[in-house]
Protein backbone atom coordinates (compact mmCIF):
# COMPACT_ATOMS: atom_id res chain seq x y z
CA UNK A 1 0.00 0.00 0.00
CA UNK A 2 1.43 3.51 -0.58
CA UNK A 3 0.33 6.34 0.93
CA UNK A 4 0.35 10.49 0.21
CA UNK A 5 2.14 12.24 2.81
CA UNK A 6 0.59 15.52 2.20
CA UNK A 7 -2.75 14.48 2.43
CA UNK A 8 -2.56 10.73 4.24
CA UNK A 9 -4.57 9.53 1.15
CA UNK A 10 -4.10 5.17 1.15
CA UNK A 11 -3.38 3.48 -2.46
CA UNK A 12 -3.80 0.26 -2.77
CA UNK A 13 -2.43 -0.32 -5.60
CA UNK A 14 1.70 0.15 -6.00
CA UNK A 15 1.61 1.08 -9.34
CA UNK A 16 0.69 4.41 -8.71
CA UNK A 17 3.44 6.91 -7.88
CA UNK A 18 1.63 10.23 -7.53
CA UNK A 19 -0.96 11.08 -5.76
CA UNK A 20 -4.78 11.48 -7.39
CA UNK A 21 -5.86 14.39 -5.24
CA UNK A 22 -2.54 16.89 -5.23
CA UNK A 23 0.02 14.94 -7.34
CA UNK A 24 1.96 14.45 -4.07
CA UNK A 25 4.42 11.47 -4.85
CA UNK A 26 3.07 8.57 -2.90
CA UNK A 27 5.30 6.24 -0.65
CA UNK A 28 4.98 2.93 1.08
CA UNK A 29 3.28 3.32 3.72
CA UNK A 30 5.76 3.37 6.84
CA UNK A 31 8.54 3.99 4.71
CA UNK A 32 10.47 7.81 4.99
CA UNK A 33 10.69 9.94 2.10
CA UNK A 34 14.22 10.22 1.05
CA UNK A 35 15.70 13.57 2.00
CA UNK A 36 17.97 14.91 -0.35
CA UNK A 37 20.26 17.60 1.63
CA UNK A 38 22.49 19.66 -0.23
CA UNK A 39 25.91 19.86 1.40
CA UNK A 40 27.66 23.42 1.96
CA UNK A 41 31.49 22.88 0.12
CA UNK A 42 33.34 24.41 2.94
CA UNK A 43 34.46 27.98 2.63
CA UNK A 44 37.72 28.18 0.65
CA UNK A 45 40.72 29.13 2.95
CA UNK A 46 41.98 33.20 2.27
CA UNK A 47 45.35 33.94 1.30
CA UNK A 48 45.31 36.07 4.84
CA UNK A 49 46.66 33.61 6.97
CA UNK A 50 49.19 32.47 4.34
CA UNK A 51 50.47 36.60 3.95
CA UNK A 52 50.33 36.57 7.81
CA UNK A 53 52.96 33.55 7.60
CA UNK A 54 55.07 35.13 5.24
CA UNK A 55 55.03 38.11 7.07
CA UNK A 56 56.17 36.08 10.45
CA UNK A 57 58.75 34.46 8.93
CA UNK A 58 60.14 37.65 7.52
CA UNK A 59 60.12 39.71 10.53
CA UNK A 60 61.47 36.56 12.76
CA UNK A 61 64.22 36.22 10.10
CA UNK A 62 65.02 39.83 10.18
CA UNK A 63 65.29 39.90 14.03
CA UNK A 64 67.83 36.83 13.70
CA UNK A 65 70.20 38.52 11.04
CA UNK A 66 69.96 42.01 13.47
CA UNK A 67 70.61 39.40 16.50
CA UNK A 68 73.65 37.73 14.80
CA UNK A 69 75.04 40.99 13.55
CA UNK A 70 75.18 42.07 16.91
CA UNK A 71 76.61 39.52 18.39
CA UNK A 72 79.54 39.42 15.75
CA UNK A 73 80.21 43.15 16.24
CA UNK A 74 80.21 42.43 19.97
CA UNK A 75 83.14 39.86 19.61
CA UNK A 76 84.90 41.62 17.05
CA UNK A 77 84.97 44.75 18.95
CA UNK A 78 86.09 43.16 22.51
CA UNK A 79 89.20 41.42 20.33
CA UNK A 80 90.52 44.08 18.93
CA UNK A 81 90.37 46.63 21.84
CA UNK A 82 93.27 44.16 23.00
CA UNK A 83 95.01 44.17 19.92
CA UNK A 84 94.63 47.65 18.27
CA UNK A 85 94.79 51.36 20.49
CA UNK A 86 92.14 53.72 20.59
CA UNK A 87 92.02 57.48 19.75
CA UNK A 88 91.13 59.70 22.07
CA UNK A 89 90.75 63.32 20.28
CA UNK A 90 89.24 66.61 20.50
CA UNK A 91 88.96 68.58 17.32
CA UNK A 92 90.84 65.62 14.69
CA UNK A 93 90.18 62.20 14.26
CA UNK A 94 93.54 61.66 13.44
CA UNK A 95 96.26 62.18 15.84
CA UNK A 96 99.20 62.49 13.77
CA UNK A 97 97.42 66.41 13.26
CA UNK A 98 95.69 66.76 16.56
CA UNK A 99 98.84 65.46 18.68
CA UNK A 100 96.40 63.32 21.10
CA UNK A 101 96.97 60.20 22.77
CA UNK A 102 95.69 56.47 22.14
CA UNK A 103 94.40 54.50 24.70
CA UNK A 104 92.60 51.16 25.67
CA UNK A 105 89.00 51.61 27.43
CA UNK A 106 90.50 50.91 30.68
CA UNK A 107 91.87 54.33 30.40
CA UNK A 108 89.41 57.52 30.75
CA UNK A 109 90.26 60.17 28.43
CA UNK A 110 89.73 62.74 31.07
CA UNK A 111 92.31 61.53 33.48
CA UNK A 112 95.10 62.19 30.39
CA UNK A 113 97.35 64.42 31.82
CA UNK A 114 97.73 67.42 29.74
CA UNK A 115 100.84 68.34 27.79
CA UNK A 116 103.56 69.31 30.60
CA UNK A 117 106.21 71.88 30.31
CA UNK A 118 109.63 70.72 30.23
CA UNK A 119 112.33 72.36 31.86
CA UNK A 120 115.47 74.16 29.80
CA UNK A 121 118.23 72.88 32.10
CA UNK A 122 119.76 69.37 30.30
CA UNK A 123 120.81 68.24 34.13
CA UNK A 124 116.83 68.24 35.15
CA UNK A 125 114.67 65.88 35.15
CA UNK A 126 110.68 66.76 34.59
CA UNK A 127 108.88 65.11 36.94
CA UNK A 128 105.70 62.84 35.32
CA UNK A 129 103.22 60.37 36.08
CA UNK A 130 102.90 57.05 34.54
CA UNK A 131 100.61 57.88 31.76
CA UNK A 132 102.32 60.67 30.27
CA UNK A 133 103.49 59.87 26.89
CA UNK A 134 105.81 61.06 24.56
CA UNK A 135 103.29 62.53 22.60
CA UNK A 136 102.40 65.45 24.89
CA UNK A 137 105.61 66.67 24.48
CA UNK A 138 107.10 69.04 20.96
CA UNK A 139 110.02 66.94 20.76
CA UNK A 140 111.83 67.00 17.32
CA UNK A 141 113.64 63.64 15.58
CA UNK A 142 117.21 63.47 17.62
CA UNK A 143 115.73 65.59 20.25
CA UNK A 144 116.14 64.14 24.09
CA UNK A 145 114.18 65.27 27.06
CA UNK A 146 114.87 63.56 30.54
CA UNK A 147 111.76 62.97 32.46
CA UNK A 148 111.48 61.19 36.28
CA UNK A 149 108.93 58.90 37.17
CA UNK A 150 107.19 58.36 41.04
CA UNK A 151 107.72 55.42 42.74
CA UNK A 152 104.63 52.60 43.14
CA UNK A 153 103.61 53.35 39.53
CA UNK A 154 100.77 51.14 37.36
CA UNK A 155 102.14 49.80 34.21
CA UNK A 156 100.12 51.51 31.36
CA UNK A 157 100.37 50.55 27.43
CA UNK A 158 103.02 50.62 25.34
CA UNK A 159 103.34 49.66 21.75
CA UNK A 160 106.50 48.45 20.26
CA UNK A 161 110.04 47.26 21.55
CA UNK A 162 113.48 49.24 21.97
CA UNK A 163 111.74 51.64 19.81
CA UNK A 164 108.22 52.46 20.59
CA UNK A 165 105.08 54.86 19.51
CA UNK A 166 105.26 58.45 20.42
CA UNK A 167 102.08 57.57 22.10
CA UNK A 168 103.41 54.57 24.49
CA UNK A 169 103.73 55.40 28.38
CA UNK A 170 106.94 56.84 28.90
CA UNK A 171 107.52 55.20 32.37
CA UNK A 172 106.39 52.10 31.33
CA UNK A 173 108.78 52.06 28.23
CA UNK A 174 111.19 52.78 30.76
CA UNK A 175 110.42 49.46 32.94
CA UNK A 176 110.34 47.23 29.51
CA UNK A 177 113.70 48.44 29.09
CA UNK A 178 114.94 47.69 32.79
CA UNK A 179 115.88 51.12 33.56
CA UNK A 180 114.07 51.07 37.10
CA UNK A 181 110.98 48.84 38.59
CA UNK A 182 107.59 49.86 38.90
CA UNK A 183 107.86 49.95 42.28
CA UNK A 184 110.98 51.90 42.58
CA UNK A 185 110.80 54.57 39.64
CA UNK A 186 113.25 56.52 38.33
CA UNK A 187 114.75 58.90 35.45
CA UNK A 188 114.51 58.53 32.22
CA UNK A 189 116.18 60.15 28.66
CA UNK A 190 113.96 59.84 26.04
CA UNK A 191 115.31 60.38 22.63
CA UNK A 192 112.46 61.06 19.80
CA UNK A 193 112.98 59.31 16.45
CA UNK A 194 110.99 59.40 13.38
CA UNK A 195 107.55 56.61 13.15
CA UNK A 196 107.56 53.71 11.42
CA UNK A 197 105.85 51.29 9.30
CA UNK A 198 105.45 48.54 11.83
CA UNK A 199 106.05 48.25 15.74
CA UNK A 200 106.79 44.54 17.36
CA UNK A 201 105.86 43.24 20.78
CA UNK A 202 107.91 41.53 24.05
CA UNK A 203 107.59 40.21 27.17
CA UNK A 204 110.26 42.18 29.15
CA UNK A 205 110.64 42.89 32.59
CA UNK A 206 106.93 42.09 33.79
CA UNK A 207 106.18 44.20 30.97
CA UNK A 208 104.51 43.31 27.76
CA UNK A 209 103.87 45.56 25.28
CA UNK A 210 101.45 45.55 21.74
CA UNK A 211 102.25 45.41 18.19
CA UNK A 212 101.04 48.14 15.81
CA UNK A 213 101.17 49.48 12.22
CA UNK A 214 102.34 53.01 10.95
CA UNK A 215 102.72 55.96 13.32
CA UNK A 216 103.83 59.23 12.58
CA UNK A 217 106.26 59.39 15.58
CA UNK A 218 108.62 57.33 17.72
CA UNK A 219 110.93 57.48 20.84
CA UNK A 220 113.56 55.25 22.11
CA UNK A 221 114.92 55.45 26.08
CA UNK A 222 118.10 55.42 27.38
Amino acid sequence: MKKCLKCNQIYSDVTLNYCLEDGTTLVFEGEQPTVVVQKTPPPKKGKTLVWVGIIGLLIFGGIGLVGAYMVYNYFASDKNSTTQKLNIENTSPSPKVSSTVKTTPTIKADSTPKSEEVTDSADEFTPINWRTNAYQFKGENGQTLKFKCPPNGTAEMVWGSDVYTADSSICTAAVHAGLFTLEDGGEVTVEYRPGRQTYGSTERNGITTYNYSEFDRSFVVR
